[in-house]
């Protein structure tokens, strides 16, 4: 029998209907089912991090699924301790679950970080590592250092996320408004009367008394952190310690962009493990002389240690006040920065001279005194024989 060509055209039609339309529907259906599995998962990751409060560190659950089955679980308990991501691996390994884990889907309320600026190893590598080959988070990471999402998807691991990004924000409120508070700068210096910190052979014990060095270890022991340069480790080789009874030690910032301290510094060998290294030597050879137990480094990007995103770290560690007790190089690039909050600076009884002795703030400096920046609730205190001036500064 003949077919006319409409029929034939008809048919035709069936055909793709059958070919495109029918699988089109399976395929949303199965779509559909995904969500549903993956707000599932999301929403008991999520429950997970209403543990106890990790702070200054955000609230983190994790989940591993594979088929429908858990393979492992876990939260962030706290600075210093192994993130959600790692927990749930570690509990899926101990499960017995370690084979299954390749090919499993990851679901985290947070966005999984990348970046070594911090106290732990970056999860994005333990993720690749153990084989998971898809990432559902519920929150992007407000810090600009973690960018998880973006490294892992260019390692060719699927990623879903955010999918709940307001509960999220919800729950980690607290960390959200103190990642937005900057640290507090503080800059101590104790020079001569002609405004030498150092003479022209970088001598400092000691030009500021007794009384004021205590003082400034009860300053010590009020601040998160007191950062220093190399120079400073490698002239006067300090502990960094508040030494004063019931003082707290903060924890210790050495930055040294070109590791030229050496590793047996008396810094590097408190056993409290409160010192970070910052650092730009991507050697691992190198870096590797400095590899210890009470040491954590911080390796930057580039040839020098970008200060503003050493403070974004500092702060993301929940560090908010910071003594900066560097020599003058350090402390000029602070200045320069635009980056010094407070001072408290020592103006002692001595006198010192030399061209080339170092004078407090190194660096470029201004070019026009009408360019000092506005200090403000200056104090005027004499601290044994030695006068405390203290005071903020606004910054522009």
């Amino acid at each position: 029998m003949l077919v006319s060509p409409a029929v034939q055209a008809a048919r035709a039609q069936s055909a793709l209907h059958n070919l495109f339309i029918f699988p089109l529907s399976s395929f949303l259906v199965s779509f559909k089912n995904q969500k549903k599995l993956d707000k599932k998962y999301l929403d008991l990751a999520i429950s997970l991090s209403k543990g106890p409060d990790p702070s200054p560190n955000p609230r983190v659950g994790a989940l591993i699924v594979k088929d429908d089955l858990i393979l492992g679980s876990g939260h962030h308990h706290g600075p210093g301790t192994p993130h959600a991501e790692i927990e749930a691996i570690t509990d899926a390994i101990s499960n017995g679950n370690s084979k299954l884990l390749k090919g499993a889907t990851l679901y985290v309320s947070l966005e999984p970080c990348s970046h070594t600026l911090k106290r732990t190893p970056p999860c994005t590598d333990a993720i690749l590592k153990s084989g998971i080959d898809r990432v559902v988070f519920g929150m992007k990471d407000p810090n600009s250092l973690v960018s998880g999402a973006v490294f892992l998807r260019s390692k060719g691991v699927s990623v879903a996320g955010p999918l709940s990004q307001k509960e999220c924000e919800k729950i980690n409120s607290t960390y959200l408004r103190m990642l937005k508070i900057p640290p507090r700068v503080i800059l101590k210096m104790a020079m001569s009367l002609d405004g030498k910190i150092a003479t022209r052979e970088n001598d400092s014990k000691w030009i500021s008394s007794e009384k004021s060095r205590l003082m400034v270890h009860h300053l010590r022991s009020r601040c998160d952190a007191i950062l220093v340069g190399a120079g400073t480790v490698i002239a006067d080789n300090p502990r960094l310690t508040s030494r004063i009874p019931s003082g707290k030690d903060p924890i210790r910032v050495i930055i040294d962009g070109s590791l030229s301290t050496s590793p047996k510094s008396n810094v590097f060998q408190n056993p409290d493990g409160k010192t970070i290294l910052v650092t730009c030597a991507s050697s691992r050879a190198k870096l590797k002389l400095y590899s210890s137990p009470n040491l954590r480094t911080l390796v930057f990007p580039g040839k020098k240690v970008d200060l503003r995103l050493l403070l974004t770290s500092l702060s993301a560690m929940g560090l908010k006040s910071l003594l900066l007790e560097g020599g003058s190089t350090l402390a000029g690039e602070f200045f320069d920065a635009n980056l010094i909050d407070e001072f408290y600076f020592f103006i002692c009884p001595k006198l010192i001279g030399g061209k080339t002795a170092k004078s407090p703030l190194g660096g470029l400096g201004l070019a026009n005194v009408c360019e000092s920046p506005r200090l403000h609730s200056i104090t005027y205190r004499k601290v044994g024989p030695d006068l405390l001036i203290h005071g903020t500064i606004l910054r522009s």
